[in-house]
């Protein structure tokens, strides 16, 4: 307590009172110690000592809500975090090179009603857009040796019944003449969800062996160039 401080107490309880410190404040004395302070900027809670507000609420300490809690146009209540204004968005926003972990499985909610998107937003100006980049987990660090790394995997909605699964899409935006309007989306990877068959919609290279285990091999292009000087027919069967 302040050596100026006027605490009135109790003939009970001497240690417990409300304290006067000066004009436009005033303090709550628990156990010999201030523990709240309430003066012009607002209400310092500190169960050590509270000094005085700089804001309009300070507490020092773990704070605990039954019930919900509302902060600006948040509503944090139970398990949800929704926005009480029309039309906004809810931001996570570290600061600098800070991320934002999310622990579990991340499950877009059964709220979404039409097709929904994540990415990367437009930025303002005359810059270049984000890089996103997705990947499994590597393995963890330390001196364990010849530990695998996660898989990534895609995948589509499953259908039920004879419903058809849903496809997975890459698409692109392949550049277009001079101006500042975007591009056009083209699809250029398309992999059926019906029958697992892959259609590409440009060229594809191939720097490794290329294995085709079907039945069948069609080539309906204009021309067919093969540098090899060997080409085998027939290999490994007997007629």
């Amino acid at each position: 307590s302040s050596p100026t401080a006027l605490t009135y107490s109790f003939a009970s309880d001497t240690n417990t009172g409300i304290q006067h410190t000066g004009a436009d404040q005033l303090g709550l004395v628990v156990g010999n110690a201030r523990v709240l302070m309430v003066n012009a900027n607002g209400v310092h809670i500190n169960p050590s000592g509270a000094s005085g507000a700089t804001n309009a609420l300070d507490v020092v300490g773990t704070a605990t809500v039954t019930g919900q809690l509302d902060v600006d146009n948040l509503n944090l209540n139970g398990n949800i975090i929704s926005n009480t204004a029309t039309n906004q968005h809810i931001q996570l926003m570290p600061n600098g090179a800070g991320d934002v972990y999310l622990q579990g499985e991340v499950v877009l909610g059964d709220g979404i009603t039409s097709a929904t998107q994540i990415g990367a937003t437009t930025r303002g100006g005359a810059v270049v857009g984000i890089d996103v980049t997705l990947y499994a987990g590597a393995a963890g660090a330390g001196a364990d040796p010849n530990l695998a790394g996660g898989d990534l995997k895609f995948l589509g909605g499953q259908g039920k019944g004879t419903g058809v699964g849903g496809d997975i899409l890459f698409r692109v935006a392949p550049p277009g003449s001079s101006g500042a309007s975007y591009n056009s989306v083209a699809t250029a990877l398309t992999i059926s969800g019906n029958d697992k068959s892959a259609v590409f919609e440009g060229a594809v290279t191939v720097n490794g062996n290329l294995t085709v285990s079907g039945t069948t091999t069609t080539v309906s292009s204009t021309t067919v160039s093969h540098a090899d000087p060997v080409l085998q027919l027939n290999q490994g069967e007997t007629n």
